[in-house]
């Protein structure tokens, strides 16, 4: 009796003792994914927000299979899985957004779905067959093996786009470069472990690979109290740490920007509706690269920004002094070949639509 009353108190305290892991890691992790919420800058930091919040979801899953609710309820062990798909990607759409300061198209994240909604109907599928302890846990494994595969390919991608800055960089590099190695380099290893569970099926191992888990959320969230404004102070640094070797060493800048401005103004380059950053290049003899850097160093603007602002400056001055021009001939004249798109850049950079614009210097002129 005293026997049965001692190893019931040990199996709880074992429970509660090692169940502390992911729950605190799942407490970690919604918190900080509703901090990113409640941020003013919803756009920037809602991506954040989603990749921790499904962190959040396998923790929570195995604090249920710690106290032992998948053996009352062995079917609800099939609505997580499908969840853990997204982490890889969103990871990766994670750094993407720091490195590139923007998002990922709507093709990437629709052609995420497949994966999500192939391994839905695999748990559905499970969810509706006839429990059977041992089939059901062999193939639940081999399904959380594959989506941990999937997701290291991810990371690996992640650690490939992040490692290049490293390249422009002097030892020793910014504290925050390295803390978001060491944030990388974790979650890498915490994967490894993951896998490693799911192969060799060790106590050890899985009590390691939520113990990392939670280490990672740990490093978050004293991450952000380090770097109140991590996006921004990392790309900040990516963008020092970029033109630090500077690919216009020897070049006489104003020059070079004097002579883009002529071949704008003078020889209306922008009319060609097939410039690209390539081709203009070769008019000022630079590398794309140089270009590229230049425009952004002195003028603030990517090569495409620069092409429309002088197309719409173009165009805004044909509609003022030809007032019995056509908007679809002035459109043409300045470069392009859809009625759309001009539209489209033209309410950006003013305000207004060319007709609209058109009427209001009419006015202003009477």
């Amino acid at each position: 009796m005293n026997q049965n009353f001692m190893e019931h108190t040990f199996n709880l305290s074992s429970k509660v003792l090692f169940a502390f892991v992911p729950f605190w890691g799942f407490v970690f992790s919604t918190i900080i994914a509703i901090g990113y919420f409640l941020r003013p800058k919803r756009k920037e930091n809602s991506l954040a927000g989603i990749l921790f919040f499904i962190v959040a979801i396998p923790q929570l899953s195995m604090t249920l299979e710690i106290f032992g609710m998948y053996l009352s309820y062995p079917r609800l062990a099939f609505f997580f899985p499908p969840f853990y798909v997204w982490i890889g990607p969103l990871v990766y759409s994670y750094f993407c957004q720091i490195l590139n300061q923007k998002f990922l198209g709507r093709k990437f994240y629709l052609f995420q779905l497949f994966p999500f909604l192939l391994v839905s109907c695999f748990m559905f599928a499970l969810f509706n067959e006839p429990i059977s302890s041992h089939h059901h846990h062999q193939i639940l494994d081999f399904v959380l093996l594959c989506i941990f595969i999937y997701t290291i390919c991810f990371l690996i991608i992640s650690v490939r786009e992040f490692f290049p800055i490293f390249a422009f960089s002097n030892f020793p590099f910014p504290k925050i470069y390295s803390y978001t190695f060491a944030l990388i380099l974790i979650g890498f290893l915490d994967v490894v472990f993951f896998v490693w569970f799911q192969i060799e099926k060790t106590f050890f191992m899985m009590v390691l690979s939520y113990l990392t888990l939670t280490i990672i959320t740990i490093l978050i969230y004293f991450g952000g109290q380090i770097f109140p404004q991590y996006i921004a102070n990392l790309q900040e640094e990516v963008k020092k740490s970029k033109y630090a070797k500077s690919r216009l060493q020897g070049i006489d800048k104003e020059e070079v920007i004097g002579k883009v401005k002529r071949l704008m103004s003078e020889e209306h380059l922008y009319a060609d509706e097939d410039l690209t950053l390539t081709r203009f290049a070769e008019y000022v003899n630079l590398s794309p690269h140089q270009l590229s850097e230049l425009l952004n160093q002195n003028l603030s603007v990517s090569f495409k920004t620069f092409l429309n602002q002088e197309r719409i400056k173009a165009a805004s001055r044909m509609l003022i002094e030809e007032p019995n021009r056509s908007i679809l001939s002035i459109l043409n004249a300045v470069g392009y070949s859809s009625k759309s798109s001009f539209h489209v850049e033209f309410l950006k950079y003013t305000g207004t639509t060319p007709t609209l614009f058109r009427k209001a210097n009419q006015l202003s002129e009477i």
